[in-house]
Order: C-alpha cells, then sequence, then structure tokens
C-alpha cells in the first residue's frame, strides 16, 4: 500500500491536495498483520475502527461504483482543463 500511496504523492497529487489516504481491510484483527502491513510508515497511521462483520458485496459494489463516477468526473474535467491550457485560455 506504501508504494502505491508514494507513486500517487508523486503522480498525481496537484498543490493544495491533502495527502493520499490507505485503507488496508481484514477480516479480523491481527496485531501482527497490522504490524508488517503499517511497518516503516510514518507514525501518521490511524485505526479508524475495528469492524466486526465486514460490508455486504453490495455496500462494497456500491463504494467501488461511486468511486469511479468519481474519478471519471474528475478525468473529464482535467482533460476539459488541459485543452483549455492547450488552446490558450478558458
Amino acid at each position: 500500500m506504501n508504494m502505491y500511496l508514494n507513486w500517487f504523492r508523486r503522480n498525481e497529487m496537484v498543490e493544495g491536495d491533502n495527502p493520499p489516504v490507505g485503507l488496508l481491510l481484514c477480516p479480523r484483527k491481527n496485531d501482527m498483520v497490522v504490524e508488517y502491513a503499517t511497518g516503516g510508515l510514518s507514525n501518521e497511521v490511524f485505526v479508524s475502527k475495528y469492524e466486526v462483520v465486514l460490508p455486504s458485496i453490495e455496500e462494497l459494489e456500491r463504494f467501488v461504483e461511486h468511486e469511479v463516477n468519481v474519478l471519471r468526473e474528475m478525468e473529464v474535467e482535467y482533460r476539459h482543463v488541459g485543452r483549455d491550457n492547450e488552446n490558450g485560455g478558458s
């Protein structure tokens, strides 16, 4: 996960963006998994909550579908801004 967060920081972030956040989903609390998964990361790693039950497949599908739609909208906006910049203005 750290590799992806670093890649995103270097290649996708723009001025004013907040740092990216990684999400680690585990089926149960396991201190060893958390230790290895977060080893070498800054001390700015927080545990929001432990869920006893994972979200349903439908909830995860809705979440992923929503995020994909957000990214598509961002892509359209970035392309629009890029065309405007190539054409010398608004």
